[in-house]
């Protein structure tokens, strides 16, 4: 489909967005072969090579739970961008301004129902834009590995948005690094879609 309500060529810029990730996740699937075949060697081996395989195993396993924060921030730096230029553009094309008194997802939030868009637009919309730029802020500002009380802020904020949205890992029963679910990216991605369609009909229309 050609987006021809706005300025930007979001069709390639999403095809783009699809392809990287699809690579990222080949490189998860990888790693999760290695380590469990690295396991199932440990399991059947004794003395020298049953000791190299598990310090092999250990070591794949620690690398994942980085590689799994990486990958995390790349999509997380792909969509947060991409929907806030689908909006910026959108509303100037309507002659509204995004004020960001309040953040960005408000700032959304008044303009999209001040210009009537809503109705075009996902019935979750903003629930999806408090968790993607809640997790952009924390990684962009932080890193992987945020300091205690953003973790604990940001792990007593789960509840707010739908089980399986983030996944996290643990470090003597706390939390220690949170990841983007494939399922939270994957319905990102959707929304996206819907939003630049939903704003294109309310455009042309």
């Amino acid at each position: 489909m050609e987006y021809t309500g706005f300025d930007f060529d979001y069709d390639s810029q999403m095809a783009a967005i699809f392809d990287l990730l699809y690579r990222l996740e080949e490189a998860d699937d990888k790693l999760a072969f290695d380590i469990k075949n690295t396991e199932e060697f440990a399991l059947r081996s004794s003395g020298d090579a049953n000791e190299s395989a598990v310090e092999e195993w250990v070591d794949l396993t620690h690398a994942s739970l980085y590689q799994d924060a990486a990958h995390s921030m790349a999509a997380v730096g792909m969509l947060a961008p991409v929907i806030e230029s689908v909006f910026k553009n959108a509303f100037l094309k309507m002659g509204e301004n995004l004020h960001r008194k309040g953040g960005i997802v408000k700032g959304i939030e008044s303009a999209v129902e001040r210009s009537g868009l809503r109705p075009y637009l996902p019935d979750d919309l903003i629930s999806t834009l408090e968790a993607l730029f809640a997790y952009r802020n924390k990684m962009f500002h932080y890193g992987f590995e945020w300091p205690q009380d953003e973790r604990r802020k940001f792990n007593n904020r789960l509840s707010d948005w739908p089980t399986g949205w983030f996944q996290k890992a643990t470090l003597d029963d706390e939390p220690w690094m949170f990841y983007m679910s494939p399922y939270f990216i994957r319905h990102c991605l959707s929304v996206i879609l819907m939003c630049i369609e939903g704003i294109e009909s309310f455009i042309s229309r």
